[in-house]
């Protein structure tokens, strides 16, 4: 696999595909290169089966050279049975599989929040085997179209052990073995914090690379408030970007960092007005 070139992503959740093509448009304009794309349940709905449609309506991206992936993820999948897809990632999949327009899937599976990962050891362990289930399962099916898979690594991915069938090491050890790409989620509004928040996580990549994100967040209503950059302003946002992709290439995996991946689109859309 050949280091791809550089970029940054942009989730983008609860917009309709009428607008898709004002998101691209902003996207280009902003300089962002890939967008996580999550398809509302109604429009999912139209599209599913009908891939000249679903290409029609990512036109937009792909005009402006914005690579696509099909966002979605719930805790809950990683409780699905071994082996088999849940059903909303089997859409997932089949979307991603019949379109000429989308590069792959990526995760945002949380697992972390479900009341088993609390129960101590054992049940991080159930829930660590459970991702590295679905992440097999996921990339075989994408893989036969040809398709790229993504997924998260959050700090919390560290702190779950994995069995020897699994690969042994940690859940993030795991995850990065599987996935085709990544995205560091350690929320943090500041380089520095970032770094610190990701230290367990990064020679996980670093011992295996491959093309990787690290994560920030615009969104408002956090629990604490070094974790956004809901209303520190889009130049204190870029500022800390460019220091963030400083640090990723100084690394041992630095020649596979793609950019930071914001999150999310909504959200950075007042923060744009307002520099305007």
């Amino acid at each position: 696999m050949a280091a791809p070139p550089q970029g940054d992503a942009l989730w983008i959740w609860s917009v309709d595909r009428a607008g898709w093509p004002d998101a691209a448009r902003i996207m280009r304009r902003e300089g962002f290169s890939t967008a996580f794309l999550s398809i509302p349940p109604t429009d999912r709905a139209a599209l599913e089966g009908r891939p000249a449609a679903l290409d029609d309506a990512l036109a937009p991206f792909a005009e402006r050279g914005i690579t696509v992936l099909l966002a979605g993820g719930d805790p809950a999948w990683v409780l699905s049975e071994a082996t088999k897809l849940p059903p909303p990632l089997v859409g997932l999949v089949r979307l991603a599989a019949g379109s000429s327009r989308v590069a792959g899937v990526q995760l945002d599976v949380e697992p972390y929040t479900l009341p088993l990962w609390r129960s101590g050891p054992e049940g991080r362990a159930r829930i660590a085997a459970g991702l590295m289930d679905l992440l097999d399962a996921a990339r075989a099916g994408l893989a036969r179209e040809g398709k790229a898979l993504g997924t998260i690594l959050h700090p919390a991915f560290a702190n779950a052990a994995l069995s020897e069938r699994h690969g042994a090491g940690t859940m993030a050890d795991g995850a990065v073995r599987r996935a085709d790409r990544l995205v560091v989620m350690a929320y943090r509004n500041t380089p520095d914090g970032v770094g610190t928040f990701a230290r367990r996580l990064l020679p996980a990549i670093d011992a295996a690379p491959r093309p990787w994100h690290l994560g920030v967040t615009v969104r408002g209503g956090q629990s604490e408030p070094f974790v956004s950059y809901h209303g520190l302003g889009i130049a204190r946002l870029r500022a800390d970007m460019n220091t963030l992709r400083t640090m990723a290439l100084a690394r041992p995996s630095g020649t596979w960092y793609l950019g930071a991946a914001v999150h999310a689109y909504t959200a950075l859309l007042p923060m744009l007005d307002a520099a305007r």
